[in-house]
């Protein structure tokens, strides 16, 4: 009997996986036509740096009215911004295909389950059929009812769990390249040496990839904590203010970034955010262990009424 039950816990998660599923199908296939999209247009930005570079004699003339470094510095702006803008919309189709992989596994293992589960319960069902009374019939309906309705809040807390885990790791990595840049942008402004100024830049661009990468895990998040936004008592307005900071750091952030100001604000904010998501997560986490404690409960007066059948 614990064997039935623990099949039918997993089981009761499959039309919640399956939802997901379909919005992830559908995501993906808008993602596809932006990535291809936002592709093109940075091809384009990329071919335009390279005309202006090859015409030899436009620049010259340039050089000579004194627009050469601006109009080159603007076209280069133009395919660096298409490019940021590109990876932005590639990282979050990757990661909606690794989720995509996921959940297919875990689907088809269900799937594979239902069978066995089916066979067990169909037995039980003629059983009860047969040889209960009505009232015992509609104590066994109800905990079953109560049991799949914690089972899917229970599934959709652990999956906003894991989005508020795997955010914060991005968020912890982002502020390890953001510190670092930050330390060489104080040296580099009391030394104003050219070789310490281009010592800060990698951890720039490190700071900058990341960015890409927790973009994406803080709109995953802000999916999952829709779903459990009627569980869990939060404030889901901070996740989002989160995201349109982070919109700016990316609109600014080339332009901006020697600055050790700009650093500076932008590892300050980084660091609310991890406090937030710690939050979340410990919010989570209270609620996922009530839910357990429920599911205990429910387990255990499921147990107790199918070991006072005897099935012959």
């Amino acid at each position: 009997m614990e064997n039935l039950i623990e099949i039918r816990d997993k089981l009761s998660t499959l039309s919640v996986l399956q939802e997901k599923m379909e919005i992830i199908d559908n995501n993906i296939a808008a993602d596809e036509k932006t990535v291809d999209k936002l592709l093109r247009k940075y091809e384009k930005e990329k071919r335009d740096v390279v005309q202006i570079q090859k015409k030899s004699l436009s620049s010259f003339a340039l050089k000579m009215t004194g627009k050469h470094d601006e109009k080159v510095e603007k076209e280069i702006q133009g395919e660096i911004s298409a490019k940021l803008n590109y990876d932005k919309a590639a990282a979050d189709l990757k990661l909606l295909k690794t989720k995509k992989n996921d959940l297919a596994e875990r689907i088809l293992e269900l799937l594979q389950m239902s069978q066995q589960y089916e066979t067990a319960l169909e037995k039980r069902r003629k059983y009860l059929d047969g040889n209960l009374s009505v009232p015992d019939g509609l104590r066994y309906l109800k905990l079953e009812s109560e049991r799949d309705f914690l089972a899917r809040q229970k599934t959709e807390v652990a999956e906003a769990i894991y989005a508020a885990s795997v955010a914060r790791e991005a968020a912890e990595d982002v502020k390890v390249s953001l510190t670092k840049a930050e330390g060489w942008a104080a040296v580099d402004m009391w030394a104003g040496l050219n070789i310490i100024s281009f010592a800060k830049y990698p951890h720039v661009n490190a700071a900058e990839d990341k960015l890409v990468r927790l973009n994406a895990k803080l709109k995953f998040l802000e999916l999952e904590l829709k779903d459990v936004s009627q569980i869990c008592d939060f404030d889901l307005v901070k996740i989002t203010g989160f995201e349109r900071v982070i919109d700016f750091w990316f609109d600014n952030f080339f332009t901006d970034y020697f600055i050790r100001k700009q650093i500076r604000g932008n590892l300050n904010e980084i660091k609310r955010l991890i406090s937030y998501l710690i939050k979340i997560k410990e919010l989570l986490t209270e609620k996922g262990s009530e839910l357990d404690a429920k599911l205990e409960e429910n387990k255990k007066a499921q147990e107790d009424f199918l070991v006072s059948i005897h099935i012959i």
